[in-house]
Parts: structure tokens; sequence; C-alpha cells
């Protein structure tokens, strides 16, 4: 009722006032029309951005899938597993690029390059802190544990089963929890802890409860 009521008062308005009036309204529209393109460039941009990121996603996800398949060149693989690698130091969703990072960490484990697993597992280790992601942490350090395990290091993969058990029974995620738990008292027992390992394994039992 308002905006007619204004609008037929411009009828009756004497010429000058109406100019006025006028005026003011195109000198408004001038002003926001600038502000209105930029906001709409602005939202095109974001919807760009987030599309081009989910696309990169899907092809580091497919490239880390092909570079763990033992059918394909193992050559083709680490070249795959490099290219998955390049795309995800630019990938912009830092909770996507920490779990694609624990995956390609797998796939370096799988490919045996110790290198890059550990560059790879090092940098999953510091996104995961970053984004406070406490089961990333866990399944990482669990990655690491059985990498010095396979490896003949004992202390190191018992300290990272550790971290990998606290981790896990930070979140309440008892199954795994256990499984840390046996896992230490194995290598316990592989050093001759046998002490340590009877405790270990009984903690286990009672976690497992």
């Amino acid at each position: 009722m308002f905006t007619k009521a204004l609008i037929l008062g411009l009828f009756i308005w004497p010429y000058p006032m109406r100019m006025c009036y006028l005026n003011k309204i195109y000198k408004l529209f001038t002003l926001l029309l600038p502000i209105l393109f930029l906001l709409g460039c602005l939202q095109t941009d974001v919807l760009s951005t987030s599309n081009d990121s989910s696309s990169k996603a899907d092809s580091i996800q497919s490239w880390i899938k092909k570079s763990r398949d033992g059918n394909l060149d193992l050559s083709l693989r680490k070249q795959l597993a490099k290219k998955a690698n390049d795309t995800l130091l630019y990938l912009e969703n830092d909770s996507l690029k920490t779990k694609l990072f624990s995956r390609l960490s797998l796939a370096y484990m799988k490919l045996n390059d110790s290198s890059r697993f550990r560059k790879t597992n090092r940098e999953t280790l510091r996104l995961a802190a970053l984004s406070n992601d406490t089961l990333i942490m866990a399944e990482t350090h669990w990655d690491l544990a059985n990498f010095y395990y396979k490896n003949s290091v004992a202390d190191s993969a018992y300290f990272h089963f550790l971290q990998a058990k606290k981790n896990y029974e930070s979140i309440n995620l008892r199954q795994e929890t256990v499984t840390m738990l046996n896992n230490m008292a194995l290598i316990q027992e592989d050093v001759k802890d046998y002490t340590g390992s009877e405790i270990t394994t009984i903690q286990a039992i009672e976690k497992s409860k």
C-alpha cells in the first residue's frame, strides 16, 4: 500500500520535486548496481571453486585407488600416486585433504616406497593435528607402527601403537583400543619383556569386556 501510494504521489508532486526525487533514485541505483554485480561475481567464484575442489578430489581418489591395484603395472601405479600427491597439495578443503593424504600414505606403503610413505604419513599427522581429527591421527599412528614393525624397529613400532591406542581410547573406540594393546603386547613379547607383555594382555582382556 505504501509503495502504491508513493508512486501515485509522484504524479501529483510539482515537477521540480518529482525530478529531484527521481534523480536521487537514479543515483542510488547507479551506486548499488556495481555492488550487486560484484556480489554476483563472488557467488559465481565460490560455486566454481567448490565444483573445482570436488572434481579434483574425485580425480585424486581415483588415482589413489588405482595406485593400490596390484594388477596394474608397478611403474604406472607409482606415476598415479605421484600425480595424486602433486594435485593433493593444491586441494583447498583441509578435511578432505587430510583423509586423502591418509589414503595416499597407505598406497605408498603398498608400493614399498618408504621415503614417500614417511613423508605423506608425516603430512597426514600434521593436517590431522591442525584439524583436531583424532580418528585420522589414530589411523596414521597405526600405519606408522605397522611400518616400523614390518622393518623390525620394535621401539618405534611400540611407541606409535601406544599413540594410536591413546587416540582411539579418547574417542571411545574400544575394539581398536584392544587391537593396539594386543599389538603392544606382541612387541613386548618379541623383545622378551614377558612381564610387560602379560600386563598389557590383561589390560586388553579387561578393555574387551
